[in-house]
């Protein structure tokens, strides 16, 4: 049954609604807060998270997680048409998303955006050796000159390391969360854990009403449901991708509308 399906020509139209999507927001972005990459610009020595677009979301994190799926929806676009207009859209989104400074989101979308270019590399080497061989010396020398960069010059060091990082990290905020729930679950019930309704509850009378998430969907079901709700979790997950990796064989095509569906889980 699956054959009849032209699971390709659906996985083209939800790229291209994901690239619009993306597209608007990127452009309702620049109208609505030019000031704020004025100021980001102008402050990028010193700082990194305090002027950050956030376009129609409420946060910079889930506009650079929609920025994230743009991205993808373009490199994905531009493997089953061959346009390198989606390719060039792509690094569009992928330049966009520096400016919310969501380090989870830069970092995939740099190691998606590396993948894609080494596959490509890869499925046309043949015939295009000369090319081939050019792009991947441009790329590696740019990485080696960035890297001698960073270990000679401290004050880039230092910035990257600083202010990318270090001080602007909301990791840094979050692990208190993590070592409360930790400790909470472990002097309650290990196995079950805290609850699904009292977790959140218990957790907002410790911060004092702050906060009431860990920001970490793994604590949070530890939290919740203890150690037997993770490993129900972790299950699910494990069988989904499992799933999908034998429709994959049976049904390249089938398999990547269940992609697309996995990119906001």
């Amino acid at each position: 049954m699956l054959n009849h399906i032209h699971f390709k020509k659906q996985f083209k139209w939800l790229c291209i609604i994901g690239i619009t999507i993306g597209l608007f927001m990127v452009i309702y972005s620049y109208i609505t807060e030019w000031n704020t990459y004025k100021l980001f610009i102008e402050n990028i020595a010193t700082t990194a998270r305090s002027y950050n677009p956030k376009s129609i979301t409420n946060n910079s994190n889930s506009y650079a997680a929609i920025l994230l799926g743009a991205m993808f929806c373009s490199y994905g676009l531009y493997a089953v048409t061959n346009k390198h207009i989606c390719w060039v859209i792509g690094i569009f989104f992928w330049i966009n998303i520096f400016f919310p400074m969501s380090r989870i989101c830069l970092i995939l979308s740099l190691l998606l955006t590396l993948m894609i270019f080494a596959y490509k590399m890869y499925l046309t080497y043949k015939g295009n050796e000369k090319r081939n061989i050019i792009l991947i010396l441009i790329v590696t020398s740019l990485l080696f000159i960035f890297l001698i960069l960073y270990l000679s010059i401290a004050p880039m060091r230092e910035y990257i390391e600083n202010v990318i990082f270090t001080k602007n990290s909301s990791i840094i905020s979050r692990i208190p969360l993590w070592e409360i729930t930790l400790s909470m679950t472990t002097s309650i019930h290990n196995l079950f854990g805290n609850g699904h309704g009292y977790y959140n509850t218990a957790l907002a009378t410790i911060t004092d009403g702050s906060l009431k998430m860990p920001h970490n969907l793994y604590v949070q079901i530890f939290g919740a449901l203890g150690v037997v709700g993770l490993i129900v979790f972790t299950s699910l997950i494990a069988f989904i991708i499992y799933k999908i990796t034998v429709l994959y064989k049976n049904n390249r095509e089938a398999s990547l509308i269940s992609i697309i569906g996995l990119m906001y889980p």
